[in-house]
């Protein structure tokens, strides 16, 4: 699994193997909250967060796999 670039601007890229296509990804802000559900629909995806205040974000994943970056 990767999570790319970090720290991200306007989109963050994640890859990930074949079983987590047809699950779904969430991210959330570092006190928890969630912000978004994303569908894995492909191997390598990609998530529009210039909305995005600066700061530390995770996704998680469908696995119980997480991934933390920097929205800058």
């Amino acid at each position: 699994m990767a999570v790319y670039p970090n720290p991200a601007q306007t989109t963050l890229t994640f890859q990930v193997s074949n079983a987590l296509l047809k699950t779904t990804a969430t991210l959330h802000d570092v006190t928890g909250q969630k912000l978004q559900t994303i569908v894995i629909t492909t191997g390598q995806q990609q998530i529009n967060i210039l909305s995005l205040a600066s700061g530390q974000y995770i996704l998680k994943f469908a696995d119980g796999t997480a991934e933390r970056f920097i929205k800058n």
